[in-house]
């Protein structure tokens, strides 16, 4: 935990996207508390990105993801997200996976939902990155589902190049956590 603490304290991170199991949702600050976050430019800007994502997710393999507040999951203390919003104004999204229920497995999500786990979350993962870092690279589309089979989505590889740049000429960090168990997809 030191180690996080330091490096975000350092570093000039655009956003902080943390990945936990299980649920479904697209959890913004706060989870310490029911108030909404004090800043409406903010609190409106994470709910409707938190909103967009819930579409591209959709979009890939129709699962449904669900935006809310944090605390209404249950109320904690010392998150991630709370503490790098709060303590740094950092946008920071909480995305809890698949499974949607313990009657689907929980915790231990079955390897065959592995890989649609990851390709329903990715476009999503792209437009926080792009919305963090600079919010006319967003597009709605860029999803493994529609690219086409041999090549790579421009817009894609625009936004990868992009980020390259940021990192490189501006200093510009990201931060994404994966949080909990990992597992590899069955061949």
């Amino acid at each position: 935990m030191r180690a996080v603490r330091n490096l975000v304290a350092v570093e000039l991170f655009s956003g902080v996207l943390t990945y936990h199991s299980y649920s479904q949702l697209i959890l913004y600050p706060w989870g310490y508390a029911s108030n909404p976050m004090v800043d409406p430019i903010d609190s409106g800007g994470m709910q409707q990105l938190a909103e967009k994502m819930k579409g591209l997710i959709h979009s890939v393999h129709g699962r449904t993801y669900t935006p809310e507040q944090a605390s209404m999951l249950y109320p904690t203390a010392g998150d991630t997200t709370d503490w790098t919003y709060g303590e740094y104004g950092i946008w920071s999204l909480t995305i809890e996976l698949r499974p949607s229920s313990q009657a689907e497995g929980g915790f231990i999500l079955p390897p065959s939902q592995i890989r649609p786990t990851f390709e329903e979350n990715l476009p999503a993962a792209f437009e926080f990155i792009a919305q963090t870092l600079d919010p006319t690279l967003s597009k709605p589309d860029c999803n493994p589902e529609s690219r086409p089979p041999q090549g790579s989505d421009p817009f894609c590889s625009s936004l990868s190049i992009a980020l390259r740049q940021r990192w490189s000429s501006s200093g510009v960090r990201f931060l994404s956590l994966f949080l909990g168990s990992s597992g590899r997809p069955n061949s």
